[in-house]
């Protein structure tokens, strides 16, 4: 059997800021095939998969809200 990969902790934030994660994101959303120099990088391909699930709209660092609003999101045809 063969032995698993390391791991370490990480949060959410510190993959979504990695520059691999944008790359991967960039690439998906040029339509650029994967790239094979990323291939021992985790980033890069979570942030290709995060690019094919997410919005076009959604942009990997954009700063949100508590409630996933973004910071410049427009509200004024809301009811209140």
């Amino acid at each position: 059997m063969t032995d698993q990969a390391d791991t370490r902790r990480t949060t959410t934030r510190a993959i979504m800021r990695d520059p691999a994660f944008a790359a991967g994101v960039s690439d998906v959303r040029n339509g650029v095939p994967f790239d094979y120099n990323h291939l021992n990088s985790w980033e890069y391909e979570r942030g290709r998969l995060w690019a094919y699930l997410a919005p076009t709209t959604n942009k990997p660092n954009e700063k949100r809200d508590d409630y996933g609003d973004s910071e410049d999101a427009d509200v004024s045809d809301i009811d209140r």
